[in-house]
């Protein structure tokens, strides 16, 4: 991934398309109820390297894991786990702000087989779209910093703090537009997927890495239904 940062992507035209993409897709995520809608984030993400870096950046962004990656998936999402416990006690209990619970935590709830393995595909491809929505931005930020002589370290600090941003409004409805939940909680908890995706060079660490930190919640919650 990381060696697409220097790479030019084929013209500014196609660099804009690939963000209208991006915006079509999130569109169609959240205000149609078009089947599999859940795989459109995905799908642009594909589309996006595709137009800027032709099948070598599908394959730079997403390639296969290297030594040392299994390592950083599990300091990040330790380091995932402690800071939004911590940032959401902060925020709940010393600011008494409100926040608002994921409407998607009762997903499995009631499930029959086949409607588990469904919701868990959906799952699956949800977070790797919201990885592809913040990532393939970033790869083509990052190239446009460096060109004006920003430092490629101070373009992935800059990169990832507007993905926090995006990344918390991206959750707007799910968190019933609370933008105490969006910004500090939420979009805060997108610095260890960034950072995890830059070290191991690759969306798909950042990818598992979401999933890791994302099911188990989904999971406990099922568990604690009332039947």
């Amino acid at each position: 991934m990381n060696g697409l940062y220097p790479k030019q992507p084929t013209s500014m035209f196609r660099a804009i398309i690939s963000m209208f993409v991006f915006c079509l897709a999130y569109i169609g995520l959240v205000y149609t109820t078009l089947p599999f809608r859940f795989t459109f984030l995905a799908i642009a993400g594909a589309m996006a390297l595709y137009l800027n870096y032709g099948f070598y950046g599908i394959r730079s962004a997403f390639s296969p894991l290297q030594k040392g990656a299994t390592k950083i998936i599990v300091i990040g999402l330790i380091w995932n786990i402690i800071q939004t416990g911590l940032v959401a006690y902060l925020v709940q209990f010393v600011f008494h702000f409100s926040v608002a619970a994921n409407g998607k935590t009762t997903i499995f709830v009631d499930n029959s087989p086949l409607q588990f393995m469904y919701h868990l595909l959906q799952i699956i491809c949800s977070l790797l779209g919201e990885e592809c929505l913040i990532l393939i931005p970033s790869i083509v930020g990052i190239y446009f910093l460096k060109k004006q002589g920003v430092s490629e370290k101070w373009s992935m600090i800059l990169i990832t703090l507007v993905g926090v941003f995006l990344f918390g409004m991206a959750h707007y409805s799910t968190y019933e537009g609370n933008l105490i939940q969006i910004l500090f909680v939420t979009g805060l908890g997108r610095l260890p997927f960034n950072w995890i995706a830059f070290k191991a060079n690759s969306i798909w660490a950042s990818v598992i890495a979401h999933v890791f930190y994302d099911l188990p919640l989904l999971l406990v919650a099922l568990l604690v239904a009332p039947v």
